[in-house]
């Protein structure tokens, strides 16, 4: 008769138990970037004709909408797996192929033109995928500073034995801060070109690719991110709230051609809550580090 061997266990006599499977969070995040992406880019849409129709109410109501989806979404993301901000963005980068391959407006249905715009898709695209990497490697600065937290209160136990600081963070945050800062600049200023960059899609490119960078910039600290989408929301709101105030004032040499604010406001959205998400994530590597060092040693 055969014996069927006992499962492994550890010092303690414990039963090893396998890790849990991540493959349902995998699917549950990709379902909520598909929808995410649908909603932002469907409202971004509608609230620039909204706007345009002196619709403002409805306007505003639709970009908060948008916030509070995205801070949920990313939260989600954040505490499962950063897989839903990269197949947010490449959806969001796939609904944009069809007007950019196309040589004529025609070629597309109407509905089409009149529900996706091209702007909005490579720049939520864009910043989602830079999202997804920053987010990820944010969860491993937080594992590695759960580890440098240990080792040190490690060697603050040991008698005879000065403790070393713990790194500091304030070179990245002022780092951060200013390359975000200085990349939205760039991104308002290439958006009020009118010359050769300004044909086609040369510009949205550019700027889509700059967002890129500055949303894969929360992996080392989110400041940036946050304090940089606060302040573009902020430049907008008061022509999604009034028109094209801001435009045909002393500062309009300086904003975007977009009448509405809408293009201002999505970006800032999308990128405060992708700071907060990457916050969040460095957090929770950071705890359940913790957590595994302190059961291991227990």
């Amino acid at each position: 008769m055969t014996t069927i061997p006992a499962p492994p266990t550890p010092s303690r006599g414990l039963p090893a138990t396998p890790p849990q499977g991540r493959r349902r969070d995998h699917l549950l995040v990709c379902a909520e970037s598909l929808a995410l992406v649908a909603l932002v880019l469907v409202g971004a849409r509608g609230a620039f004709v909204n706007v345009m129709t002196g619709d403002h109410t409805e306007a505003v109501i639709t970009m908060a909408v948008i916030g509070t989806a995205c801070l949920l979404a990313q939260i989600s993301f954040a505490r499962r797996s950063s897989l839903g901000g990269l197949v947010g963005g490449v959806a969001a980068l796939a609904t944009s192929l069809p007007q950019l391959m196309a040589t004529s407006p025609r070629q597309l249905p109407e509905w089409w033109l009149t529900t996706i715009s091209v702007d909005h898709s490579l720049y939520v695209g864009a910043l989602l995928l830079g999202g997804s990497l920053g987010m990820r490697q944010a969860r491993r600065a937080g594992r590695a500073e759960a580890r440098t937290a240990r080792q040190l209160a490690a060697q603050d136990r040991q008698m005879g034995q000065q403790p070393a600081a713990p790194p500091s963070r304030r070179r990245s945050h002022l780092l951060s801060g200013v390359l975000t800062l200085a990349a939205a600049g760039a991104v308002v200023l290439l958006l009020r070109q009118d010359g050769p960059l300004a044909t086609g899609y040369g510009y949205v490119l550019v700027c889509a690719l700059i967002l890129l960078l500055a949303a894969a910039g929360t992996a080392r600290s989110t400041l940036g991110a946050r304090v940089t989408g606060t302040v573009l929301i902020l430049a907008g709101l008061p022509s999604l709230l009034w028109g094209s105030l801001l435009p045909s004032g002393p500062a309009a040499p300086l904003l975007p051609q977009d009448p509405t604010g809408t293009t201002l406001v999505l970006m800032g959205i999308l990128l405060s809550t992708l700071g907060w998400g990457a916050h969040a994530a460095r957090r929770q590597g950071r705890t359940a580090q913790a957590a595994a060092l302190h059961a291991r040693e227990a």
